[in-house]
């Protein structure tokens, strides 16, 4: 299995090495800057800020780059927007406005910044690159954030761009009752704004094993058990963590196999959804359980194989049952270098995401285990690890924590020293029994 892994790691490091130090420097954002309407944005030390003559918004200028943003009330006040229109049918639109061009359908990019939705725009006009973003605040309020690069720096600067327009969005919004116009309160003053009477959220997936359901919001939460393909389940409340993912908190009484667990979460982007999920409020997150505290998966006696027998040994914690099994990736994979930010980067980018089949066999007393070519090692109770060494001396270590006879939590880390740096990549692993 591991030596299927794509050896582009190397790459994505050196490219780490020498691009993540320079935004480093700026991406602390450690000036706030106050903007119309009781609006802020924060931006690094060196920025400075001045007002936009030209069209009304505020002009922002770093040694590198300019941003430009729009409160909802200065937007409304120099264009017109229909409410009703898909968000990114109004980026076209606003695009339109100030570019005097068409933005291309296909490159609009939805996302959610802060706790709100927003439609990402790039684009390439003669020797500048801009990130064109348009923040839904709710009850018709729209901000808009423009981040201009000279040509070709863009890239090294994304994470810059979207970091300083997340502090934008995280703005919350309500109407002023006197004057009719949107405005910013400050924290813990309102509460964000979502649509009333909305259709219920629903969630569902097609593909066994592929949505993991957590105990938490986050990937470093333990993992229960997997969202079922069978039926479609409702969601209760959403979280948006720091890096921007979000996770939805699912109605557990609608999932067996998740009984175990106080909460249940799953993050949005691995499920197919119906009903107004934006809508959904947002929920509170749960205190971090160590997995010891979680107890263990009763198991199915679908399974066969002397489940019963293999699953809880008197000794040495879980033990995976025998039989074919399949390993998946999460979405995303933290990647780190000595000094630098850690950044999380598509999976696909770094490892050979195909889901992996292959024949697990467990030692009769436990102690190892082969998937593949594989062979594991138990280093602790319910604990599996192994090593691989790649030619030239950079080295993964893989371990597997058993959550049941038929389900595993992975964590696969690659290190390698790039231009004398030593760098690491931790992917997560989901594992089940086919």
């Amino acid at each position: 299995m591991l030596k299927k892994l794509r050896l582009v790691l190397s790459l994505c490091l050196l490219l780490l090495v020498l691009a993540v130090p320079a935004v480093a420097q700026e991406n602390g954002l450690p000036q706030q800057i106050e903007l119309p309407d009781g609006f802020t944005i924060s931006v690094p030390a060196n920025w400075t800020q001045q007002a936009d003559t030209s069209l009304g918004g505020t002009l922002l200028e770093g040694t590198r780059a300019t941003a430009r943003v729009f409160t909802p009330a200065a937007l409304a006040a120099i264009t017109e927007i229909d409410a009703s229109a898909p968000l990114a049918d109004i980026l076209v639109i606003l695009y339109r406005d100030f570019a005097v061009e068409r933005a291309r359908e296909s490159q609009i990019e939805a996302l959610t910044l802060g706790d709100h939705p927003a439609a990402s725009y790039r684009y390439s006009s003669g020797a500048e690159e801009g990130l064109f973003i348009v923040v839904d605040f709710g009850a018709g309020a729209y901000g808009l954030f423009e981040y201009v690069a000279a040509s070709g720096l863009l890239d090294e600067q994304l994470q810059l761009a979207k970091s300083i327009a997340t502090t934008f969005a995280e703005n919350i919004v309500e109407v002023d009752p006197k004057t009719g116009l949107p405005q910013a309160v400050p924290a813990g003053a309102a509460t964000p704004i979502t649509t009333a009477g909305g259709a219920a959220c629903l969630v569902s997936t097609t593909t066994e094993g592929t949505a993991a359901l957590h105990v938490g919001p986050g990937e470093n939460r333990a993992i229960v058990s997997f969202l079922p393909p069978t039926g479609v389940y409702t969601v209760t409340g959403r979280f948006v963590l720091e890096d921007g993912s979000e996770w939805f908190q699912l109605n557990k009484d609608e999932i067996p196999s998740a009984a175990v667990a106080n909460e249940v979460w799953l993050a949005r982007a691995l499920v197919d959804e119906q009903g107004d999920c934006d809508a959904v409020a947002n929920a509170s997150e749960p205190p971090i359980i160590p997995n010891s505290n979680i107890p263990p998966l009763e198991p199915s006696s679908e399974q066969g194989e002397s489940v019963a027998e293999t699953t809880v040994p008197v000794e040495g914690g879980l033990l995976p049952t025998s039989g074919s099994w399949t390993l998946t990736f999460a979405p995303t994979t933290p990647v780190s270098c000595l000094d630098t930010e850690t950044v999380h980067i598509e999976s696909s980018q770094l490892w050979d995401t195909t889901p992996f089949v292959a024949r697990l066999i467990t030692a009769p007393d436990g102690s190892t285990f082969v998937y593949g070519a594989n062979t594991f090692t138990r280093s602790a109770p319910s604990t599996y690890s192994g090593s691989f060494t790649f030619e030239g001396g950079a080295n993964t270590q893989v371990r597997f924590d058993v959550i049941s006879g038929s389900e595993m939590l992975g964590q696969v880390v690659y290190n390698e020293t790039v231009n004398g740096r030593p760098c690491s990549a931790t992917g997560t692993l989901y594992v089940h029994r086919n």
